[in-house]
């Protein structure tokens, strides 16, 4: 008998042309058994579940079965081989069967670059790409990428040339949005104020700059970026107590534990009780993969350095 089902995940990193217009692209395979294979259990869905974590705006493609995406908020796609998730504050969750998928994550950068429109208008929503004419442009994307070959490195280049067949001249504010991006995942900024002084703007255009390009408030993203760094942390390395794996710009458990709530819309008792099938294994996989680049930079979104902690 087949095991309930099976996990394959690689990440690649863009080209230098592409490098600031996405901040990783991922390969997902999941191969699931099918219901005869569990000698007639009822119960069995066929379907692989599992919670996302709060993203920036991310493409994905499929060949294979379609998934259901569904945020808290009751906005739910299924039927689609063509899903795009806004910029996120709240977690989604995802069901699907067997199918190869390729995930293009967009810095704020990319999404001003490839999609142009305020993403304040797109947070927080996930959409059917194949239907919403924000995304037109992206419309042959899975039927450039998935030829049939099944080969990933292949479908990686074709999914690369795409992307750069779409690439046009840099925005105006292409310089200002990617120093702000910059000061949002550096964890040495705690407040708002530490934020707007360190990039020498008042709080009105970093609260402008921040809603248009990334979604969101400037108070909220790094709300959002100090949680993702004990989330992340946490689910690599689930043996690691709550109290050790939170950020130290915490006041105290309490400040995480409401954190949590907000953005993953449960407590982290039921967070870890959950199980978490593809996170896993992606966050294991991101770490070797940060770990192996050559310039030995870090993504402080995800992966903080399981030695340290930070």
């Amino acid at each position: 008998m087949l095991e309930l089902y099976e996990i394959k995940i690689r990440f690649y990193a863009p080209s230098p042309a592409l490098s600031e217009y996405f901040i990783r692209y991922y390969f997902l395979e999941t191969i699931v058994s099918e219901a005869e294979e569990r000698g007639g259990d009822e119960s069995y869905s066929g379907q692989v579940e599992d919670t996302i974590f709060p993203e920036w705006a991310t493409l994905r493609i499929y060949d294979g079965d379609e998934p259901l995406v569904e945020s808290r908020s009751g906005k739910r796609v299924s039927g689609t081989n063509f899903i795009v998730a806004g910029p996120l504050i709240e977690e989604t969750r995802m069901s699907i069967g067997s199918a190869r998928q390729w995930g293009a994550v967009l810095s704020p950068l990319g999404w001003d670059q490839f999609v142009g429109l305020p993403a304040f208008d797109f947070a927080n929503g996930v959409f059917d790409a194949n239907g919403h004419p924000a995304f037109e442009r992206f419309r042959d994307l899975p039927a450039s990428v998935f030829t049939g070959d099944g080969d990933d490195k292949a479908e990686f280049a074709r999914l690369e040339k795409f992307f750069a067949g779409l690439l046009g001249d840099p925005k105006p504010e292409e310089p200002l949005v990617r120093q702000v991006y910059m000061a949002c995942l550096d964890p040495g900024f705690h407040t708002v104020s530490d934020f707007a002084e360190h990039l020498g703007l008042s709080r009105r255009k970093l609260e402008r700059l921040c809603k248009v390009h990334f979604g969101f408030t400037p108070k909220m993203l790094l709300r959002r970026q100090r949680f993702l760094r004990s989330l992340s942390l946490f689910t690599v390395d689930p043996k690691l107590k709550w109290i050790r794996a939170i950020d130290e710009s915490y006041h105290d458990q309490a400040q995480f534990v409401r954190d949590f709530k907000q953005f993953m819309g449960m407590t982290p008792r039921e967070y870890a009780g959950l199980p978490k099938p593809i996170l896993a294994v992606a966050l294991r996989e991101r770490d070797r993969y940060v770990r192996e680049l050559d310039n030995g930079s870090r993504d402080w979104e995800w992966v903080p350095d399981l030695r340290t902690g930070k």
